[in-house]
């Protein structure tokens, strides 16, 4: 997301290039991942910069996409949950390539069993984690951006979310998304009405 960060930066908006604990990682998959992502978007609230975190955009790139999208929906955890009762909430969330349905992801075994990593099982053996790190799609606006030619992550993954943005591109792969100056981005930053770069 470096370069995605570097350009936005750019076009003046104040940029925060987070990380997390990832599967095999001391700490990472549940709930590691999901407390660095947390902890991470609410210590945004105490920096001592003059931040507008009522402007807060969030996004994602595959694993990340899912991230992001959990991460607009935390005030919908109950309490308790790893990652409930944010401190900074995004109004806008963008999903790049994203995983968008977790039980699905599983069913069909994407990335691998990269879902099963993350979540530490099945849907049926670890339900509640299932629960905990589904997002909600009734809260920030969301902007979903994928290429036609994904064969990573499936752009029907995109098409789950009701009410979203789309952004599409019938020749894009999934880490065109990436590039600064691929169309998918261009698109994604005048959606988001982004000024020029300086």
């Amino acid at each position: 997301m470096t370069l995605l960060a570097e350009d936005a930066t750019e076009r003046g908006v104040v940029t925060w290039n987070i990380d997390y604990r990832s599967v095999g990682d001391s700490g990472g998959g549940y709930p590691g991942t999901l407390e660095d992502v947390a902890r991470a978007i609410d210590h945004l609230a105490h920096l001592d910069e003059p931040l507008a975190l009522d402007d807060v955009i969030v996004i994602g790139h595959s694993a990340g996409g899912h991230l992001a999208l959990w991460a607009g929906s935390r005030d919908r955890l109950s309490p308790g949950d790893p990652g409930a009762s944010p401190t900074v909430t995004p109004h806008t969330v963008v999903a790049q390539a994203a995983v968008v349905d977790l039980r699905l992801a599983a069913e069909v075994n994407l990335g691998s069993g990269a879902v099963q990593a993350l979540l530490g099982g099945e849907p049926d053996e670890v339900s509640e984690r299932y629960r905990v790190a589904q997002p909600v799609f009734d809260g920030p606006r969301i902007i979903v951006v994928h290429g036609r030619y994904d064969q990573t992550v499936p752009i029907s993954q995109s098409a789950l979310i009701p009410g979203a943005t789309g952004i599409f591109s019938d020749t894009g792969t999934h880490f065109d998304v990436l590039d600064p100056g691929h169309e998918l981005w261009l698109r994604t930053v005048a959606e988001l009405g982004l000024s020029s770069p300086n």
